[in-house]
Formats: C-alpha cells, sequence, structure tokens
C-alpha cells in the first residue's frame, strides 16, 4: 500500500504518480464520458431511481484512477481510491460505497484495453 499521508495525492495536486500514463485524465475523461452517458443505465449496480449524474463523479474516479495506476489491478489499488476518494474534488455528495462499482467498472475498462 502506498503511503497513507500520499494516498491520492495525484487526484489533487497534479503531482506525477509511479505508473502514471502520458494521457491526461481531464482529456481522457471527457472522451469516456460519452461512453458512460450512452451505457451506465445497463450496469447491474445502477438503481432504478437514479440519474446518469448520480453515478458520474464514480465513473470520473475510476478513468482517472486507471491512468495513474497503469499496469495495477483492481484489487491492488481498491485500499488506496477507498482513502482517497473522501479527498477527490470531483466526489460531490456521495460516499465511496454509493460509488465504488461505478469506480470499478470505469477503472476495469480503461485498465483493461
Amino acid at each position: 500500500m502506498t503511503d497513507p499521508d500520499r494516498v491520492g495525492e495525484w487526484l489533487f495536486t497534479g503531482d506525477g504518480a509511479a505508473g502514471m500514463s502520458n494521457v491526461d485524465p481531464l482529456h481522457e475523461w471527457n472522451a469516456q464520458e460519452a461512453y458512460w452517458r450512452a451505457n451506465w443505465a445497463n450496469r447491474p449496480y445502477v438503481a432504478g431511481d437514479r440519474d446518469f449524474e448520480y453515478y458520474r463523479p464514480g465513473y470520473r474516479y475510476g478513468v482517472e484512477s486507471a491512468h495513474r495506476h497503469r499496469g495495477l489491478d483492481w484489487s491492488e489499488v481498491e485500499t488506496d481510491l477507498q482513502v482517497a476518494w473522501d479527498r477527490y474534488e470531483h466526489r460531490g455528495l456521495r460516499s465511496w460505497e454509493e460509488v465504488k462499482h461505478a469506480v470499478r467498472d470505469a477503472f476495469e475498462r480503461i485498465a483493461h484495453r
């Protein structure tokens, strides 16, 4: 596990992290958002009373995290991502429990291509 005092630092400071790819996370998110807007409703974790905007922060976090942790599996980063979620600037009012499935879904979509 990463140093707990530095977990998720790249998400907030813009500092590079080990394993970071050359892809700009904001650019990648902009490209991926269209996919998630078209496909979110068919995901098994989606509740009927929730819209895309509810899951959007989780998808974005997953996309950005997959680039920062290139080459790692979900099981290797999940704990770090959970800890860093509370400091993620785009999280809105969502708790980790509310978005973790969306985060994993987006993370694995990027990590496995």
